[in-house]
């Protein structure tokens, strides 16, 4: 018998509904908890449900399950429209096959009339599961249980169709759904919260369908709020929390032949009471492959129940387990699968799973998604969820990278509930004479990166500070995104929201998606990345004996022993010094610039420490193993204030070794402000312009490559007049043919001085006249050396694409590493 409900009685209910591949439940949890719950589901006056394709344009697409079934793909005789069959495809979309194809965005195909029928999985899906939802759940709060894995962009899509539809549902995890049921029945037998609040109770769901077997590990958490402390499923990014193989359906229970392809289409999908072939005959093929030409990759029973046992063995102490879909119980009979829960609940440690296989999954689930609907109409939270991975990419003053929206995969927010971004994203801007404003997204539901470009009224007349605004609902669809520029001038405030599905993929020249770092290398850069030196496992390897003689001598011997007996020092700087020429045309000696080592840090650490002791115990000596030190702690780039300090400190003192001193300022010198003093040492000794020599020069360019922070206590006039004078050199240096060292420090000063840019926007205009000057006279050098008058530096830099290289820098279309880099 079946319930007429009026629209006002429906009113009174919060519905759950859940559309497996076979079997459909709906349930009403009464709102006034005193009226009883209304269940509806599949009946034996029920076939399985399909979608009817469009026989004709405009005709709309049909769901069929009530008996008797039309007859469009029903694999009858008569009318045409029912033949099936690998030639022609059906008329008929099984859900079963819908939720398989899903997974691969497939598509099902039907030849009539002489044209062919096209849908997409996921249409069937939503076109079903709305209809069902319309049917049968018109509460006022309504809930569908969707896959674990349902992207954003197919939520989206079925909410829209539901909405279209006349039902405004909201969407529910399947093992959010299995576990909030779960849960209603055993949540007085659980430990008190109360005692466990940073505990969690593993609940492994395993939802057993045809196309595959997934298990979602479920946490249970304790919750407080106003309505007390209870237990609440907690649920993590199915890259974190869920495990799948393929299964077994398809092969073990519709194996035909063409003889007989009809009559087992018949007993899946027609039949009011299915009855299913027992196992994959030699030479058979499933009813997919032969109606519609889909492969489907299938296991056998035992195969799943080996891999479903083993993984189940990796979870800790599970509470219980829930096996749902239409081969639940198949799986959860699995020997293995079976064995490893009978091991547990022996132990007393779980209670016996619940295996609720075809119609009494669903009804489970339907339950627990009602549950979820009536939470929402009392504003009370049912689950914890964790959001999707999502970036922006974000560009300050060209300093590129990728900044996450909506938190890690352990930062858990109320399931169901809208998460806002607590501190909207400041710092953003649109550069003067932007005339368009564009958002690129990074999601993990998508292979690429996508973009969304609006177009202003005018090109921004100075730059636009920009705000962004992000909110999410877990399971409810895309994430939004709302940027906000600040009213600049004539330009007026614009708020622009970004719906990821109107985002357009960004494509390479071939047409292929472009990943996250891929997208990053193709931005036009007005400043060049940092070039530091590499390390080399054969030159630290090599030096790592003579590091622990002196690891070994500081540690046991008096300071005046080892100046007496210094050559460990010497051959220890010798031995940091080497370059590795297998890297070439790269820079790499034993230790990188960052004071890293390619394997055994902590032996380096230890170096470290013991040569900056040994210089604090020597530093007031005159004498030539001060000077050593000092060179092998440079070319162990190590990072030490005091030593900072000292080497800025000691810069101009005519008692020192200033070549040492310099030398290692270039190497190992962090700190802005000492970098500061280094610039004004080698360009403004006492306070003028000087021109200086080549180890000034290269010391300078060390510093600019190696040091993020390197022009920030840098005025940007300093900073000009040091182009200016590195320009000279570089004019000098190519009248003299361009071979020298000073030639080639002076050009790479000149476009690392442009990393000015990250704390000066402005800084050096391309039509600058100092901009200008610089532009054209690389462009004489490109003349020059094509009409053989510039010899190329040391033969293995491509002279012309170089200087091409910093012309682009300068107008802020850069692009890659400094040719001229490599030492």
């Amino acid at each position: 018998m079946v319930r007429i409900m009026s629209e006002e009685v429906a009113q009174e209910y919060a519905w759950g509904v859940s559309v497996g591949s076979m079997h459909w439940s709906t349930l009403g949890m009464p709102l006034d908890r005193k009226l009883p719950a209304i269940s509806k589901h599949r009946s034996p006056d029920h076939t399985a449900a399909s979608v009817l394709l469009s026989r004709w344009a405009g005709e709309p697409l049909r769901l069929d399950y009530c008996w008797p079934p039309h007859p469009r793909g029903s694999a009858e005789m008569w009318p045409p429209e029912a033949k099936i069959g690998s030639d022609c495809g059906s008329g008929r979309f099984p859900l079963a096959a819908a939720w398989t194809g899903r997974i691969e965005d497939r598509v099902w195909s039907w030849k009539v009339d002489g044209e062919t029928r096209e849908l997409h999985s996921l249409d069937a899906i939503v076109t079903t599961v709305s209809a069902f939802a319309q049917r049968n759940a018109r509460g006022r709060s309504n809930a569908i249980v969707i896959p674990n894995d349902f992207k954003q962009r197919e939520q989206q899509k079925l909410i829209d169709v539901c909405l279209t539809s006349g039902v405004d549902a909201a969407l529910l995890w399947l093992p959010v759904a299995a576990a909030l049921a779960w849960l209603d029945d055993h949540q007085e037998s659980l430990p008190d919260p109360k005692l466990q609040p940073s505990g969690s109770l593993a609940l492994p769901v395993v939802h057993a369908d045809w196309g595959r077997v997934n298990c979602c590990t479920i946490h249970l958490v304790p919750y407080e709020d106003k309505h007390g402390t209870r237990w609440v499923p907690a649920r993590q990014r199915p890259i974190v929390s869920d495990w799948n193989i393929h299964g077994f359906g398809w092969n073990d229970v519709t194996s035909c032949d063409e003889a007989n392809i009809e009559s087992a289409w018949k007993q899946c999908f027609i039949a009011k009471n299915q009855t299913f072939s027992n196992g994959l005959a030699d030479g058979h093929q499933n009813l997919l492959d032969r109606v519609t030409g889909w492969t489907i990759d299938q296991r056998s029973r035992l195969q799943v129940d080996g891999a479903l046992a083993k993984h189940l063995a990796t979870i800790d102490s599970p509470v219980s387990a829930i096996f749902v879909g239409d081969f639940a119980d198949a799986v959860a009979a699995g020997p293995d699968v079976n064995q490893q829960f009978r091991r547990i609940t022996e132990n007393g440690t779980a209670n016996v799973p619940v295996v609720a296989a075809g119609v009494a999954g669903e009804d489970l689930l339907a339950r627990g998604a009602s549950i979820f609907a009536r939470d929402r109409a009392e504003r009370r939270t049912s689950y914890l969820d964790t959001l999707p991975d999502l970036e922006l990419f974000v560009d300050r003053n060209h300093q590129y990278d990728w900044l996450s929206l909506l938190g890690g995969s352990d930062q858990f927010v109320p399931g169901g509930q809208q998460w806002e971004l607590p501190n909207p994203i400041e710092g953003l801007a649109l550069r003067r004479g932007a005339t368009s404003i564009k958002l690129v997204v990074a999601h993990d539901e998508y292979p690429g990166v996508r973009e969304l470009q609006v177009t202003l009224d005018r090109p921004a007349e100075q730059r636009l500070a920009a705000t962004l605004n992000v909110s999410a609902t877990p399971a409810q669809g895309n994430a939004k995104l709302r940027l906000v520029t600040v009213a600049q001038g004539s330009i007026p405030s614009r708020s622009i929201l970004a719906n990821w599905d109107r985002m357009q993929p960004v494509l390479d020249h071939e047409g292929k998606s472009v990943d996250k770092a891929t997208f990053l290398k193709m931005q036009p850069r007005a400043y060049p990345e940092l070039f530091p030196r590499r390390w080399s496992h054969a030159k630290w390897r090599a030096a790592i004996p003579t590091a622990q003689k002196i690891i070994r001598r500081v540690r046991d011997e008096p300071v005046d022993s080892i100046i007496k007996d210094d050559w460990s020092i010497t051959h220890l700087k010798d031995r940091l010094l080497a370059k590795d020429q297998s890297q070439t045309p790269f820079d790499a000696t034993a230790i990188g610039s960052d004071f890293k080592a390619p394997f055994d840090q902590a032996t380096l650490d230890v170096l470290g420490a013991s040569l900056l002791k040994f210089w604090q115990s020597s530093k007031h000596l005159q004498s030539a193993s001060v000077t050593t030190v000092v060179r092998a702690l440079g070319y162990l780039s190590v990072e030490n204030k005091e030593f900072d300090d000292w080497l800025a400190a000691n810069l101009g003192n005519r008692f020192r070794d200033r070549q040492a001193v310099l030398h290692t300022s270039g190497l190992a010198m962090r700190a802005p402000s000492n970098i500061a003093t280094l610039f004004d040492f080698v360009f403004f000794a006492n306070g003028r312009s000087v021109s200086p020599g080549a180890n000034e020069l290269k010391a300078i360019s060390q510093v600019l490559r190696y040091r993020t922070d390197a022009t920030q206590s840098i005025d940007s006039q300093k900073c000009e007049r040091v182009i200016q004078s590195c320009l000279g050199i570089f004019e000098r240096g190519m009248d003299r043919g361009g071979g020298g060292y000073p030639f080639r420090w002076a050009s790479l000063i000149i476009v690392y001085m442009l990393r000015r840019r990250m704390f000066d926007f402005d800084f050096l205009d391309p039509q600058q006249d100092i901009a200008i000057e610089a532009k054209e006279l690389f462009r004489t050098a490109i003349q020059r050396h094509q009409q053989r008058l510039l010899r190329p530096m040391g033969g293995s830099v491509d002279l012309p694409a170089a200087l091409q290289q910093m012309i682009n820098y300068i107008d802020r279309k850069g692009s890659g590493d400094i040719l001229m880099a490599s030492e």
